[in-house]
């Protein structure tokens, strides 16, 4: 199976709406959305295949290195001094 790039889309992610006009243009019939999530789903056994959240560019040494040198400075309050709500509703109570 060619992917969605080889068919005129940009980018690799499958839609509904994708693959109806891919059917449409091989085969001239035009379906429901419905009915092709019933295609892919109960006929081809197809289930829904989510990207990973990440960016291409994501350089992992560079995050490692963030979380262990920067962000426990971070979660330190500047001078031991107390945290402050910034809602006008109390904190809440343990």
């Amino acid at each position: 199976m060619d992917g969605a790039t080889a068919h005129g889309f940009v980018g690799e992610l499958w839609t509904l709406d994708r693959v109806a006009t891919v059917i449409q243009r091989l085969t001239g019939v035009q379906h429901h959305l419905a009915w092709v999530w019933a295609l892919l789903r109960h006929r081809l056994g197809w289930t829904v295949q989510r990207p990973r959240r990440r960016a291409a560019e994501r350089d992992q040494a560079a995050i490692d290195r963030w979380v262990k040198e920067r962000w426990p400075r971070i979660l330190q309050t500047l001078n031991g001094a107390e945290r402050v709500w910034s809602s006008s509703t109390r904190a809440r109570s343990a």
